[in-house]
């Protein structure tokens, strides 16, 4: 999964955004200020006028990629103001993300189960099949954001090998879920 990733298939500004790609925590983590900036002129119009790409065809997606890349920054209440008024299967998942990452797993449950079976599922089963010890034997190949986010529980306390696949295994999951809400924002 990680060597398929091009943050430059997305256009130059969004690529910028996301091109650095931290590692982003279990937890909520610190924000990465640095990247404020830039991320507050992030919309529609400025990728466009940036890219004088095809026109959003999906705002709801699009709003959706740009909680993924708050969230990606630390930004956890930016991407939290986003997510939560995007009434799809993708916006209740990026707002279980955000629940997930500040420890609120109870809420990220409701907001899992609110998405439903993403469409974004089977490519991060296949990234979740890369750390058989941990990961895969938890989730039994097939991709259950609850079971995941119960295992993320888990890692943050146990830390070791456990926190590291399930790091691995929520990189892929953000690079699946924001790669479908693109190609849904542009109509692709």
């Amino acid at each position: 999964m990680a060597s398929n990733f091009d943050p430059s298939v997305y256009g130059a500004a969004i690529a910028q955004a996301i091109g650095v790609e931290p590692t982003m925590p279990l937890d909520a983590g610190e924000a990465d200020r640095s990247q404020r900036d830039a991320l507050e002129v992030l919309s529609a119009e400025v990728v466009l006028e940036l890219e004088e790409r095809t026109p959003i065809i999906d705002q709801g997606a699009f709003e959706c990629c740009l909680a993924g890349v708050w969230l990606l920054h630390g930004f956890l209440d930016e991407a939290h103001a986003i997510c939560q008024d995007v009434p799809s299967a993708s916006g209740s998942y990026w707002h279980g993300v955000m629940h997930r990452r500040e420890g609120d797993h109870w809420n990220a449950d409701y907001w899992f189960r609110r998405a439903g079976d993403h469409p974004a599922g089977a490519r991060i089963a296949s990234a979740a099949v890369e750390h058989p010890e941990t990961v895969e034997a938890a989730l039994g190949g097939r991709w259950d954001p609850h079971r995941f986010n119960e295992l993320v529980k888990q890692a943050k306390s146990a830390g070791g090998p456990l926190e590291a696949a399930c790091l691995a295994v929520q990189r892929a999951e953000w690079r699946a879920l924001f790669d479908h809400d693109w190609r849904r924002a542009i109509g692709g």
